[in-house]
């Protein structure tokens, strides 16, 4: 997910927040991260974790909106990625993955893969090329 925060451009909103912490609270600062779910936290509950992990900075509402938002941007990013690559693996021109799989994909692969005649579907071109197009994506 750190990958994904800082691709994301997402890491000056990570920084600022960081930056806000003491110098001997930034390890508990970096803990209370720890098991959030950044597509249910509120604001009041990460302030909270904060708080019981030990952090006094002070933070608005307004700058815990905008990290909470980044983190599960950076956290919807790192998993869709790892999904895909689950997916696609050490996939090589000429072999097929399901058409479950192929949907789990999502938009913008349609030119790399043909429909077989089993509902499959066929990577028809070269696999390094479409690797990079997966990674530009997670991006």
């Amino acid at each position: 997910m750190n990958t994904a925060l800082i691709e994301s451009g997402d890491v000056s909103i990570f920084t600022d927040a960081y930056n806000k912490v003491a110098k001997d609270q930034k390890d508990e600062f970096l803990k209370a991260f720890d098991g959030v779910d950044w597509t249910t936290v509120s604001v009041d509950e990460f302030r909270e974790k904060l708080k019981q992990a030990g952090v006094t900075a002070s933070f608005s509402n307004s700058e815990l909106e905008q990290l909470i938002d980044s983190m599960g941007t950076a956290a919807e990013k790192s998993l869709d990625y790892a999904e895909v690559m689950k997916i696609i693996g050490d996939i090589k021109i000429g072999d097929t993955i399901s058409a479950e799989e192929y949907s789990k994909l999502g938009d913008g692969y349609e030119e790399y893969f043909r429909l077989m005649a089993d509902g499959t579907y066929q990577l028809t071109s070269d696999a390094e090329e479409f690797y990079n197009l997966v990674k530009e994506n997670a991006l």
